[in-house]
């Protein structure tokens, strides 16, 4: 018989390309090997008619300006200046094993802004703000923001820093490790159990102890 298995956990991380957040924590761990993982892609739905999002996201822009002729211009300029503050927030993360994070002395600070000008002007603001300078219309706005689902289901509340970074699905791609995402639950654990840790199942925590620098 035909089986179907659906994961009800992560289905697409965003983070496994090299040196991406989640990829780069696995291979501090030495088991970012242990499982195959493969390259997911998106469809997207609109109106009944199905859209297959390319994995170049130089081609998902220009197949979003064939549809919104009168707003192609507007399309290239969106996507470039979403690319630059993605690769801004994504600067630090080399330096911090992967994880993006804020400069750590004033020094990085100010050389964070010098060299990424349009992120610090922009991450705070409103994401339909930061849209709305470049695409007008109401429709091409709804197929830019369509992922925006990940994060909430009220778009008005995000900011320039919510939305940028779900874009890596598009500039990276989103990855799933073959059998479930239970792999990657499993894998930390015995790369936790191999360090002298112990997981606790179905436990409530009442508070964390420390000795020593290190919880026990």
């Amino acid at each position: 018989p035909l089986v179907f298995r659906f994961d009800s956990g992560v289905h697409d991380v965003s983070g496994w390309y090299p040196g991406g957040t989640v990829r780069s924590v696995f291979a501090r761990l030495g088991i970012a090997h242990d499982d195959e993982w493969v390259r997911l892609d998106h469809r997207y739905v609109f109106d009944g008619r199905a859209l297959d999002v390319p994995r170049d996201w130089h081609a998902w822009v220009e197949l979003l300006a064939t549809e919104f002729a009168h707003e192609a211009a507007g399309l290239r300029a969106l996507f470039d200046d979403i690319h630059t503050v993605h690769e801004a927030m994504f600067a630090t993360a080399t330096e911090r094993g992967g994880i993006p994070g804020t400069p750590g002395t004033p020094q990085a600070l100010l050389d964070f802004a010098r060299r990424h000008p349009l992120a610090v002007a922009w991450l705070d603001r409103p994401w339909q703000a930061f849209v709305s300078r470049h695409v007008r219309d109401t429709a091409a706005q709804a197929r830019i923001s369509a992922l925006s689902g990940y994060i909430s289901e009220d778009i008005s509340r995000l900011r320039v820093r919510d939305m940028v970074p779900i874009f890596g699905y598009y500039f990276k791609g989103g990855y799933y490790p073959l059998g479930g995402s239970g792999h990657m639950a499993r894998r930390l654990v015995e790369a936790i159990e191999a360090r002298g840790g112990r997981i606790e199942l179905r436990t409530p925590v009442l508070r964390i102890l420390t000795e020593d620098g290190a919880a026990c």
